[in-house]
């Protein structure tokens, strides 16, 4: 679902009943990997950390589309480095993808070269 659908919709419908919550690692939130890794679907929202999530559910909710992540946002965040963006998006769990990279380290690096060595 492209953000300015949701954007449209959201005054009328659930984001429950457009992009249901689910475990999605040690939170609830929204995350499709088909979506992700679907190219031709790169401006389609894959990704919900939980506390967006729960903040989209609200009655007073104003639509804010940093709430909401795609495989573009992902690409764009990691400053256009595809096989981190894939990376990030791998280990977002509940939180915002943004909190991530803040906590990214040595061994994080070391898991992208290699990830990147695999793909050679």
């Amino acid at each position: 679902m492209l953000k300015e659908t949701l954007r449209d919709a959201l005054p009328k419908i659930s984001i429950e009943d457009l992009l249901p919550i689910h475990w999605i690692g040690q939170g609830y939130g929204y995350k499709s990997p088909i979506v992700f890794e679907d190219v031709e679907m790169a401006d389609h929202i894959c990704y919900i950390s939980e506390y967006c999530y729960g903040d989209a559910l609200a009655d007073d909710y104003v639509f804010d589309e940093m709430d909401f992540w795609t495989r573009n946002d992902f690409v764009d965040l990691c400053e256009g480095d595809e096989v981190k963006a894939a990376m990030v998006f791998g280990m977002c769990s509940w939180e915002s993808p943004g909190a991530i990279l803040d906590q990214w380290d040595k061994d994080d690096e070391e898991a992208l070269n290699n990830e990147r060595a695999a793909l050679l």
